[in-house]
């Protein structure tokens, strides 16, 4: 799936905003308040999901790495059922 990386970012609700806010320091940190809040307004979550590669440890799309993870792997059983 190819995501149109230009539209979908320039209407990102978190266009402009420091990228350290959505570091996640270690696993567990919950991410920064700004960041969530971000990501609850955003209308381009799901392109920014399809956007995310395995090893982002950003907080994107209102999911966590290890949610993003969990997600994938829900799907993965679903598929195989």
């Amino acid at each position: 799936m190819s995501v149109d990386t230009e539209s979908w970012v320039d209407r990102a609700a978190c266009r402009g905003m420091d990228v350290e806010l959505f570091v996640i320091p270690r696993p567990g940190a919950r991410p920064a308040p700004e960041a969530v809040a971000a990501c609850e307004r955003c209308t381009v979550a799901d392109a920014c999901l399809a956007a995310t590669n395995r090893d982002d440890s950003l907080f994107r799309a209102g999911m966590t790495r290890t949610t993003r993870r969990d997600r994938r792997q829900a799907g993965a059983r679903k598929v195989q059922s």
